[in-house]
């Protein structure tokens, strides 16, 4: 019975990644037993095919430079990676926008350039920059209007 949820487990791991957490509670809920469960994800970290740590380092190279530390790590938690190994992977990571961030937020807002912005606007891209889970998002916007009256003055 171990290999029919190996099975299953295969069969869904072709479609999208999952963590160890993800792929326990859907053998759960298909009705596999627990025993049958941990003995297929055994199998399947041995080959290699399931790994949270993984799991972390493809999030933060797909989402690092567009999202922060804090939009990453929730959506680490929503898919079950385990608390210690969020805090192991990304301690010590930096998350610095990068200049595709900074091309979004000028064509979400109509930005030729972001020297003079008004309150009601600056507002607005602060709001914006935070809810993409930066922590600094004042400094990050104060590092792009006082690059923007640099390149006006050159």
């Amino acid at each position: 019975m171990a290999q029919k949820v190996l099975n299953y487990f295969i069969y869904i791991l072709a479609k999208r990644d999952y963590t160890s957490q993800e792929l326990i509670d859907k053998a759960l809920d298909k009705g596999y037993s627990g025993a049958e469960t941990k003995a297929a994800i055994a199998s399947l970290k041995e080959m290699n095919y399931v790994d949270d740590h993984r799991f972390v380092e493809t999030a933060l190279h797909t989402y690092k430079g567009q999202k922060g530390y804090f939009w990453i790590t929730q959506k680490l938690r929503r898919r079950k990676v385990p608390e210690s190994i969020i805090e192991q992977e990304l301690d010590g990571v930096e998350f610095e926008v990068d200049d595709n961030f900074k091309a979004k937020v000028q064509h979400k807002y109509k930005l030729e350039s972001f020297a003079d912005l008004d309150f009601k606007l600056k507002s607005k891209i602060l709001n914006y920059i935070s809810r993409q889970g930066f922590r600094n998002s004042m400094q990050i916007l104060q590092g792009w209007e006082r690059d923007a009256v640099d390149s006006h003055h050159q």
